[in-house]
């Protein structure tokens, strides 16, 4: 079983890292609409907001404006490469990162320009505009799925903010604008203290948004590994017991549970002799073949191959629950078996081989249904007197000279195939105290019945 660690894995499986890639791709590609989706609403508001031309006698806001026109239109610009790069599949990891890098360079060249152009101190940073990017910005990241470009966007914005804002002797005293145009009651929100809380709050949104990245990385990794483990597992079990394994934990699979099952076993007769005519090579060919025919007669009847054990097999019907057409479904994968084993016979007689036969044997009853094992290995399965007692079913086919027999609780089950089974078969079955009555199908009911199937 595979082990816990308390702390999460930030790096998973290749094959789980080419899915993030592919939605970081994709992600880049909707961040690259959001910029031009901001760039025309920025636009927009401007145009609509400033409905007047500036007075002549103030060429400060004339110059804010052009900047501010320009400003947005590189920015929509940059947008329109990122999508194109995106959408064509040229946008590379390191591509994305320089336009991560543009983003804050917008932010941060918009901030200066303002300085520039207003000629404000540095401690009056956050009265621009521009400053309510920086949220905007920092949730570009959280688009992603990757922690370390988050973490990139946060530091490279923090260097930014302190690069115009530094040195502090560029810092203007409240006392120095005081008695000025600039109301009194908000100096002192532009004091130091005011300002550090600033940063530490855009450095507080930055963090959550990385563990908001880092929690969505690690939720989506665990998801696509279990998609992976449900995939593999149905590769190697069938689809009814793959569920049932992925769906359950471990601890419930081992307590398991007792339901109703319908066993089915079917045998090769005289395979011993066979085998020894045939080299190892035509050997595994035969067998391949006969558990092909086997596994899709019992795929067309909607049952679960429990085991293949050399010519023999172990059918199981009623997984992962128990329904009411199990014994007719049972009945019918037996006659599909045996109709798919005459044709295989028919070919094999062609080609000089001696005739193949089979013995299927039908029990219902209760059964332990889980996994046994250790920690090392589990072997989901199905154990009771219900299995021991269809695998002797299936041995008295070969006293009886039948193909087919049913057990009583078998017959009082179906709904549809009790008719044809009228040949009475009472025979003593090893750990039975006394004879168990059997049942078969006449020679014209069988004959009917196989007339009926198409073997492919």
């Amino acid at each position: 079983m595979a082990r816990h660690t308390p702390f999460p894995r930030l790096t998973a499986r290749p094959e789980i890292e080419r899915h993030f890639r592919g939605a970081e791709r994709r992600a880049e590609q909707a961040i690259a609409i959001v910029r031009i989706v901001i760039a025309l609403i920025l636009a927009f508001a401007l145009t609509q907001l400033v409905t007047n031309l500036p007075p002549a006698d103030e060429p400060m806001l004339q110059v804010q404006l052009a900047v501010a026109i320009a400003t947005l239109g590189g920015y929509a610009l940059i947008g329109i490469v990122a999508l194109i790069l995106s959408t064509t599949g040229r946008m590379s990891q390191m591509m994305a990162l320089v336009f991560v890098t543009l983003d804050v360079a917008f932010v941060i060249g918009s901030l200066w320009i303002n300085k520039f152009n207003t000629g404000l101190p540095s401690n009056y940073l956050a009265a621009y505009p521009a400053v309510w990017m920086i949220p905007v910005v920092l949730t570009f990241g959280a688009l992603r799925y990757s922690p370390a470009t988050q973490l990139y966007i946060l530091a490279l914005m923090v260097v930014g903010l302190l690069s115009l804002s530094l040195p502090l002797s560029s810092w203007v005293p409240r006392e120095a604008v005081e008695g000025g145009t600039v109301p009194t009651q908000i100096l002192p929100f532009f004091d130091p203290p005011p300002n550090v809380m600033r940063l530490i709050m855009v450095l507080m949104a930055g963090g959550i948004l990385f563990v908001v990245v880092l929690r969505t990385r690690l939720i989506l990794a665990a998801a696509l590994d279990e998609n992976r483990r449900r995939l593999q597992m149905t590769r190697y079990l069938p689809r009814q017991v793959a569920a049932m394994i992925t769906e359950s934990d471990t601890d419930a699979l081992r307590k398991g549970r007792r339901q109703p099952v319908v066993i089915l076993f079917v045998d090769i007769r005289d395979f011993t002799g066979r085998a020894e005519s045939m080299d190892p090579a035509a050997l595994g060919a035969f067998l391949a073949k006969f558990r092909g025919e086997i596994g899709a007669a019992v795929g067309n009847h909607g049952g679960v191959v429990d085991k293949f054990v050399g010519d023999a097999a172990m059918v199981v019907f009623g997984l992962p629950q128990p329904t009411a057409q199990d014994a007719d479904s049972a009945v019918a994968c037996g006659l599909d078996i045996l109709a798919r084993v005459a044709a295989l016979s028919d070919v094999d007689e062609a080609a000089g081989a001696p005739p193949l036969h089979v013995g299927v044997g039908i029990h219902a009853g209760a059964a332990f249904v889980g996994a046994i094992g250790d920690d090392m290995r589990l072997e989901f399965t199905v154990v009771g007197d219900v299995v021991n007692v269809a695998s002797r079913v299936e041995n008295a086919t070969k006293a009886a000279h039948v193909p087919l027999l049913i057990t009583d609780a078998v017959k009082n089950a179906c709904r549809k195939h009790t008719k044809g089974f009228a040949q009475k078969h009472t025979v003593e079955i090893r750990g039975k105290a006394t004879p168990v009555d059997l049942w078969a199908l006449s020679d014209s009911a069988l004959k009917a019945a196989l007339a009926q199937k198409t073997p492919r």
